[in-house]
């Protein structure tokens, strides 16, 4: 049940990957009203930056938790229950990184992304559809895993999967 939150993370952190892939498509044909090229100005070259900067960091945690799960599973041995609060946390952290890195993108396309067949929108919802189940709420994740690390009382992580 640790890994099972997996499942939502990643293809959550993709359709986020999926909304920075179409807003560089996007912006370079875009104009302002005054037929500027939006990829030109700084505010939307500072909210690519940062985006692509967040999701790769979101993609780096939730890949070294794949990476200590598995080492763990190959030696043998079973998880401790902080490296299961450690990997939820991390994968709640991941997709929940993921969905704000690409509403920031979805903000700067403007009156377009309120649209349903926006692309950019659609990714953006499905990046928190996945941030905001159960298995992958940040809030809970947190929480359990701040219980484990500093011994306050007995947490189960299966209680919110």
């Amino acid at each position: 049940f640790a890994c099972f939150p997996l499942c939502l993370a990643s293809p959550g952190l993709g359709a986020a990957l999926g909304a920075l892939d179409r807003f560089l498509e996007y912006v370079k044909t875009r104009k302002s009203i005054g037929q500027k090229g939006v990829a030109e100005y700084a505010t939307v070259q500072m909210r690519v930056a940062e985006s692509s900067a967040a999701m790769e960091a979101a993609e780096a945690v939730l890949l070294k938790g794949c990476r200590d799960v598995m080492a763990t599973a190959s030696a043998g041995q079973d998880l401790t229950m902080e490296q299961r609060a450690r990997f939820r946390r991390d994968q709640a952290y991941a997709v929940l990184t993921g969905a704000e890195a690409a509403e920031k993108l979805l903000r700067a396309c403007g009156a377009a992304g309120i649209f349903d067949d926006f692309e950019i929108q659609r990714c953006y919802l499905d990046a928190w559809t996945a941030a905001s189940h159960i298995g992958t709420t940040w809030d809970a994740a947190a929480s359990q895993y701040a219980q484990v690390v500093m011994g306050v009382g007995k947490p189960d992580l299966l209680a919110w999967i």
